[in-house]
């Protein structure tokens, strides 16, 4: 018995295209990683300016950074920035909220305070935050 082959599939690909295609790929995810590096840069220097707004015009004694920006591989384009701040007067954590997010419009800004936090957030953050 004689096999004959089987005809060629229009979804078929041949050796070359799909080469093309992986090599397309590879050079888009490259993009986004060397993206995802340079955001990361900008979002430390946007860490190291809020904390110092956060001291110099809101008193804050100790501003530590937290969450996805202390972890570059997993810092991605929408990552935000999170920030625990201690001895700023309670009565104005949403203007010192304010100004850290006007240091860098390209990123949202968390801040926490102690006062506000829940206990096991703040646990996390003295234990896990860098300070800054």
């Amino acid at each position: 018995m004689k096999v004959e082959p089987k005809p060629e599939s229009p979804l078929t690909i041949s050796d070359e295209k799909l080469a093309e295609y992986r090599a397309g790929w590879r050079e888009r995810e490259a993009r986004k990683r060397q993206e995802r590096q340079e955001r990361h840069s900008r979002a430390w220097q946007a860490v190291q300016d809020a904390a110092r707004v956060l001291r110099e015009s809101f008193g804050a004694q100790r501003v530590r950074a937290f969450g996805t920006v202390l972890h570059p591989e997993a810092f991605h384009l929408r990552s935000d920035i999170d920030l625990a701040a201690e001895g700023i007067d309670p009565l104005r954590v949403l203007k010192a909220w304010c100004a850290v997010s006007a240091v860098a419009p390209e990123f949202e800004f968390d801040l926490v305070t102690p006062d506000e936090c829940r206990p096991e957030i703040w646990a996390s953050v003295e234990t896990e935050g860098v300070e800054v």
